[in-house]
C-alpha cells in the first residue's frame, strides 16, 4: 500500500479500500476485541509513518503538494467533464478513426475535441459494459475489495482536476475484464451461439486494429485518414523539436533557475530543472520561466502578452518571466 502510493499517488485508492472494508467489519462486530482493532490498525500506522518519513527525507521543491493543486483547481464544471470524459475513454480501446472527424475535420480544432464519441469505440464500450454489470452482479461480495478499490481510483480521477488519459484507467483494468468475462460466462450458459459469434467479431476487430496500425507505419492509408493524422500530430516527450526546446533551456538558463510547464517530470528529466504546473498567474512568482506548448496550454496567448519570449518553436513558446 505504502509502496504503491510512493510509486502513484493514486495508490491511496488501495488506503481507502482497506479502510472501508475495515470499517464495515469492525462495524458488525457484537464485541469489539481491542486485540483484534490494533491488529487492524497496523497498515494504516505503518502507511502514515512511512509517508511521513519519505516527505521528511525528501523534501519537496518546485511546487506545492496534490492537496494544494486540487483545491486551487477544482470546479463542478471539471467533475461533470472528468465524469463524461473517464465514462467514454474505455471505448478507446477499441479505438480507430472517428469517422465523424473524417466527415468533418474541424471538429478536432475543438475545444472538446477530447470529449468527441467514437461511435465504433462506444458501441463496443456499452457491449462490455452490459456483460460488466451481469460479472459483477455475480461476484461483487466476493470481489468488494477490488471493487472499492476500482470505485476510490475512479473517483481520484474524477476529482483530480487535469485530464489524466487512457494509461491511468490501467491499474482497474485487470478487474474490469475478469468481471466482464464472469458476465460472459454467465450468459454463455443460456446463450452459448451469441458469445462465440462476439467473441469471434472482437478478435476481428483488433485482426482489423492491427492491419491499420500496421499500414499506418508504412503510410499505406487512404488520404482521408492520413490527412486526419498529420491534424493529430504534435510532437512526442524526446521527438526532435522537444529535444532543441530541451537543449536551449539546458543552455541558455541557470541551474537553479525554475520553469513552469505543464509536464514538469519530463522537463527535469531532460534538462535536470525543477518545475511545476500551475494555471494560476499569482503561482509564476515562484519561476523564472514559463515552457507553453500549443497542444496543452496553461494560460492564454492574452495573459502572457507582457512577457518577453526568449525561444519559440512550432508548438512551444519559452516565455522569460524575469
Amino acid at each position: 500500500m505504502l509502496y504503491a502510493y510512493l510509486i502513484r499517488s493514486n495508490g491511496i485508492a488501495i488506503f481507502v479500500a482497506l479502510c472501508a472494508i475495515h470499517l464495515y467489519y469492525i462495524a458488525r462486530i457484537q464485541k469489539q476485541d481491542l486485540k483484534y482493532l490494533a491488529l487492524s490498525a497496523v497498515p494504516y500506522v505503518v502507511f502514515v509513518l512511512g509517508v511521513v518519513l519519505m516527505r521528511y527525507m525528501l523534501d519537496s521543491a518546485g511546487g506545492e503538494g496534490h492537496i494544494a493543486v486540487l483545491v486551487e483547481s477544482i470546479s463542478l464544471k471539471s467533475i461533470v467533464r472528468n465524469i463524461l470524459y473517464y465514462a467514454g475513454i474505455w471505448g478507446d480501446f477499441f479505438a480507430l478513426p472517428n469517422p465523424l472527424t473524417l466527415l468533418a475535420p474541424s471538429l478536432l480544432e475543438s475545444r472538446y475535441a477530447f470529449l468527441l464519441p467514437n461511435p465504433l469505440g462506444l458501441l463496443a464500450w456499452a457491449i462490455c459494459l452490459y456483460f460488466l454489470v451481469l460479472g459483477l452482479s455475480e461476484c461483487y461480495k466476493r470481489d468488494m475489495f477490488a471493487l472499492l478499490f476500482v470505485g476510490a481510483s475512479l473517483a481520484i480521477l474524477i476529482l483530480w482536476p487535469p485530464l489524466q488519459g487512457i494509461r491511468f484507467v490501467f491499474s482497474v483494468l485487470p478487474f474490469v475484464v475478469i468481471w466482464i468475462a464472469w458476465g460472459m460466462q454467465k450468459t454463455y450458459s443460456k446463450h452459448p451461439k451469441l458469445i462465440i459469434t462476439m467473441c469471434a467479431l472482437l478478435l476481428g476487430y483488433f485482426v482489423l486494429k492491427d492491419s491499420y496500425h500496421l499500414a499506418s507505419k508504412h503510410n499505406a492509408l487512404p488520404k482521408a485518414i492520413l490527412a486526419l493524422k498529420s491534424q493529430e500530430s504534435h510532437p512526442q516527450a524526446f521527438d526532435l523539436e522537444s529535444k532543441r526546446v530541451y537543449e536551449f533551456i539546458t543552455t541558455h538558463t541557470k541551474p537553479n533557475d525554475i520553469i513552469v510547464f505543464f509536464k514538469p517530470r519530463v522537463l527535469y528529466l531532460a534538462t535536470n530543472r525543477l518545475s511545476y504546473s500551475t494555471s494560476k498567474l499569482e503561482r509564476l512568482d515562484k519561476a523564472q520561466y514559463l515552457l507553453e506548448s500549443s497542444f496543452a496550454p496553461l494560460f492564454d496567448k492574452k495573459q502572457l502578452a507582457h512577457f518577453s519570449i526568449a525561444y519559440a518553436s512550432e508548438h512551444f513558446t519559452l516565455y522569460a518571466l524575469r
